[in-house]
């Protein structure tokens, strides 16, 4: 009898868990994708929210998000859901929390003057908005620093003054690039509007995704996605000279260089103090820069290497000699062993043969076993 009830009990807890996921997943915001959408409006920008269908405040705050540009061609356009599934990854998205259906959508330009009838089975490949892609030449309005753009005293500018608060980089060393096509938007006198701003992807990414909501009072007058293209004024440190694979770096090896680049690109570079004593994983030609996945740490010691370990007791000095029982590098803590003794205890690597304790400090890393 108490077998049968234990296992009526799993049963009613099973179905009991099982109801809660199905309910808490209910519950959860959707995005469904429209199978063809006709645009009302003569804008090339197509916003999430006019290719689905959103249910849940988490998925509305998505409406703003850019999915697609058309090229004014009137011809339709067709984009898939793993398109979209790939731009709400950058954008950052919850997928505990949102459901994503639906297969592809068509969207059909909104017709312009003297603008025929275009034939269905014709569709043309959209121009998605790509994560991490690099400026482009058209569609796309000069590079400005954000100091200059600071003075502007419009959206452009408030924008750019979003960008320096929220990265915390000297606005001489960041840079921005608007599309063409959100000119007249950007060109908005601030002073008009209370001004919102909401980043739909990181920003470290190198296309920033936007959503810009104009305020009048407690009223949204008017609301734009845009994408900008960022550029970091980066110092590096890059090979003076041909570098083989497994040279020791030193400092005559590099020399100290600065220019524009992507924040993808610049999170790989390293300083000089990063770089000198590691060991190059490849052959580094002259003038390029020093990744952090081109250099590795020296080791230093070796599982079974001698080592002398200095023990620092006030101002007192103790050497004694000990084997390494793994393997490290300058400033790595590992384990050794006195000649002849089975306790263990750890110290922190110094040198190539040579490690310390400092037994004076009470919190150190100093140990035995």
């Amino acid at each position: 009898m108490k077998k049968r009830r234990i296992t009526r009990s799993r049963v009613l807890l099973a179905a009991f868990m099982t109801a809660t996921f199905i309910s808490q997943t209910a519950m959860g915001d959707t995005i469904r994708l429209k199978s063809s959408v006709h645009l009302s409006r003569n804008d090339h920008i197509v916003t999430l929210g006019d290719i689905a269908e959103l249910s849940g405040p988490m998925a509305e705050q998505l409406a703003e998000l850019v999915v697609m540009t058309l090229k004014r061609s009137g011809a339709p356009k067709e984009i898939t859901i793993r398109s979209v599934r790939a731009i709400l990854n950058e954008a950052g998205i919850h997928w505990g929390r949102i459901q994503l259906s639906g297969k592809k959508v068509f969207v059909h330009p909104a017709p312009g003057p003297g603008a025929g009838v275009q034939p269905l089975i014709a569709m043309n490949g959209a121009s998605l908005i790509e994560p991490n892609a690099g400026p482009r030449k058209s569609g796309r309005t000069e590079s400005l620093t954000v100091q200059s753009l600071l003075a502007v005293d419009t959206v452009r500018g408030e924008v750019a003054a979003f960008f320096a608060r929220t990265m915390r980089i000297s606005p001489e060393e960041l840079q921005l690039t608007f599309h063409n096509a959100d000119a007249k938007f950007l060109d908005i006198a601030r002073q008009a509007y209370r001004i919102e701003i909401e980043s739909l992807s990181s920003l470290k990414s190198d296309r920033v995704n936007l959503t810009v909501r104009l305020w009048e009072g407690v009223r949204i007058e008017q609301r734009r996605s845009i994408s900008v293209d960022v550029l970091l004024h980066k110092g590096f440190v890059e090979a003076a000279h041909d570098i083989s694979r497994h040279d020791v770096l030193v400092e005559s090896d590099l020399q100290m260089a600065k220019r524009w680049m992507p924040p993808s690109e610049a999170s790989l570079t390293t300083d000089i103090r990063d770089a000198v004593g590691r060991v190059s994983s490849k052959h580094i030609k002259a003038g390029e820069p020093i990744r952090h996945n081109a250099i590795n740490r020296r080791t230093l010691v070796r599982r079974g290497d001698p080592i002398i370990v200095r023990c620092l007791v006030g101002g007192t000095v103790i050497s004694i000699q000990a084997e390494a029982r793994g393997v490290g590098s300058e400033g790595d803590i590992i384990e050794f062993r006195k000649k002849g003794e089975r306790e263990t205890f750890f110290a922190t690597i110094t040198a190539h043969g040579e490690a310390i304790i400092d037994l004076s400090n009470a919190n150190g890393t100093s140990g035995s076993r």
